[in-house]
C-alpha cells in the first residue's frame, strides 16, 4: 500500500501517516511512501524498514505527464493494490495520473483541510472547484478526517455527503504516554508563573 504525500514537512496528515506505518502489521501487504519531495522535520521519524519513493516532480499542473511516469516508474518493482493520497495537491495529481493511465490501481483520497477556506484566498476558485470535483468524483474512496471536514467537502464540491467517509487521525499511544510523564519544567511556563498577577 503506497502512501502519498507532497512532503513530510507538515502536521497532522504527515504525522498520521507516520504512525500508520510505524504501527504497520506483519502482513502480506506492505507499506511505501511516495513523496514529490523528500523533506520535512518527519523524514527521520520514517523507519528504515520501510521504503520511501521520492518523485522529485512538482505538484503543478503543468508537470502532470512528469509526474504521471515518474509514478510510474518508480512504482514499477512494487505490487501497488492501493494508493492512499493525502492532501489536496497531491490527490489532484495523484488522480490525474491515473486518468492518464500511469496508475492502474484504487485511489483513496484523503482531505485534511477546509477546501471551502483553501479555495477562496485562490484566483478562478470556481474552476478549480469544477475540476476537483470532476476529479474526486473518479476516486475509490473519499475520507475526511473528521465530519467537519467531510461536511466541507461535500457542500464546496457539490459532492453526495454519503459518498465521503470520516476516519480521525491515528494517536501513537505509546508516544502519547511517553510525553504525558515526561518532565515538563519549560521556560516559558517558568517565566509564565513568575509574571505579575493578574494577567491580562
Amino acid at each position: 500500500m503506497v502512501f502519498a504525500l507532497p512532503d513530510l514537512n507538515g502536521g497532522g496528515a504527515e504525522k498520521a501517516v507516520i504512525n500508520i506505518v510505524r504501527n504497520w502489521s506483519a502482513t502480506d501487504v506492505a507499506p511505501v511512501i511516495l513523496l514529490s519531495r523528500r523533506r520535512g522535520r518527519y523524514v527521520c521519524h520514517v523507519p528504515e524498514h520501510v521504503p520511501v519513493v521520492t518523485l522529485d516532480v512538482s505538484l503543478r499542473a503543468r508537470d502532470i505527464i512528469r509526474f504521471g511516469r515518474r509514478v510510474r516508474d518508480e512504482l514499477a518493482d512494487f505490487n501497488v493494490r492501493t494508493v492512499v493520497s493525502s492532501l489536496t495537491a497531491m490527490n489532484r495529481m495523484i488522480l490525474r495520473a491515473r486518468l492518464l493511465h500511469y496508475l492502474t490501481c484504487r485511489v483513496v483520497v484523503v482531505e485534511q483541510t477546509n477546501l471551502s477556506v483553501r479555495l477562496q484566498r485562490q484566483r478562478l476558485r470556481w474552476l478549480r472547484a469544477q475540476e476537483l470535483k470532476l476529479l474526486y468524483a473518479t476516486a475509490d474512496k473519499m475520507i475526511a478526517a473528521s465530519h467537519g471536514l467531510a461536511e466541507d467537502v461535500a457542500s464546496t464540491l457539490s459532492l453526495p455527503r454519503d459518498q465521503m467517509e470520516c476516519v480521525h487521525n491515528p494517536i501513537d499511544v505509546e508516544q502519547a504516554q511517553q510525553l504525558a510523564y515526561a518532565d515538563n519544567s519549560e521556560p516559558l511556563a517558568q517565566d509564565v508563573e513568575a509574571l505579575k498577577r493578574p494577567i491580562i
